[in-house]
């Protein structure tokens, strides 16, 4: 569908807060939304969605809730990768990646949309390349990425089981896709990853890239429990729950409660390395992991 009209209001409320989506629920696939938090803060948003008529979205900005937070520290560790390469363009779109690539080379890229620059540049690499997003602007794409030599497109996405989602049932996470539209306006079809690599005959990946706009966190279990040496990923986090907080060369993640999306972080620094951390606003980080051995 078509983006909502936005209407903006000025706000004199505390820029500690953070943002709650009422009645919002998402799951994103690729959107360039995380820079774009830190101009919308001290703003409140009314949103009128094509996919409810008239109806409006209640978008409130209100002070982060104090009450005990937990907290979890990601620490950087240049020295495991001493080759790091640049896939795709410098801005948006594209990843840095350890240099070194395991032979076969499969690498899975989750969240199209229209940038494709790091499928370009693994497939110049020697890599068979799969892409996967099932949003309207990523298969407006698929023409185009179906012309890298080396890469197929599937029309499904990832999530945390195997389901058909009618229009409207996809359970989105913040930020979302249509910049803050509430949900999808066609069926998709989305795959647990360990059922994807089955269906694609594939037991291990060279280098795993996740940048769904908020869907990663229903994926995580799958992703933690498959094979892979790399892992490229953006998290979001809701401002209405999380303060991230820079801290010398990696990042606190602050939680007004007990949270499954920290937990997964938990078991991820248990199984890999962070080499790389860039800010992406001030919710959303682009992390480079490389597997433990």
């Amino acid at each position: 569908g078509q983006n909502p009209m936005v209407r903006v209001k000025t706000s004199n409320q505390s820029d500690r807060g953070g943002w709650r989506l009422m009645a919002a629920r998402g799951m994103g696939v690729g959107l360039v939304l995380c820079s774009s938090v830190a101009l919308f803060n001290l703003v409140r948003f009314q949103l009128t969605s094509p996919l409810r008529g008239a109806s409006e979205l209640a978008v409130v900005h209100e002070p982060f809730p104090i009450r005990g937070l937990r907290s979890i520290s990601m620490k950087v560790s240049h020295d495991d990768c001493m080759d790091p390469i640049r896939l795709g363009r410098s801005g948006d779109g594209g990843w840095w990646a350890c240099g070194k690539l395991s032979t076969p080379c499969t690498v899975y890229s989750f969240g199209i949309f229209d940038s494709f620059s790091f499928d370009q540049a693994v497939a110049d690499k020697g890599c068979k390349v799969h892409g996967f997003d099932p949003s309207k602007p990523g298969l407006k794409s698929k023409p185009a990425y179906e012309r890298i030599h080396g890469a197929t497109y599937h029309e499904f996405g990832i999530g945390g089981v195997d389901r058909l989602y009618g229009p409207g049932e996809v359970p989105f996470s913040w930020p979302g896709i249509g910049y803050l539209t509430e949900t999808n306006s066609d069926p998709w079809q989305l795959y647990a990853l360990p059922s994807i690599m089955k269906k694609n005959n594939h037991d291990h990946l060279s280098i795993l890239k996740v940048d769904v706009e908020g869907s990663e966190w229903a994926a995580m279990e799958g992703i933690l429990s498959s094979s892979w040496d790399q892992l490229l990923v953006e998290f979001h986090f809701h401002p209405a729950q999380f303060k991230l907080i820079k801290e010398g060369n990696g990042v606190s993640i602050e939680s007004s409660e007990e949270s499954p999306m920290l937990e997964l972080v938990e078991k991820l620094v248990t199984i890999a390395t962070l080499w790389k951390l860039d800010w992406n606003g001030n919710q959303c980080l682009e992390l480079s992991w490389i597997r433990k051995t």
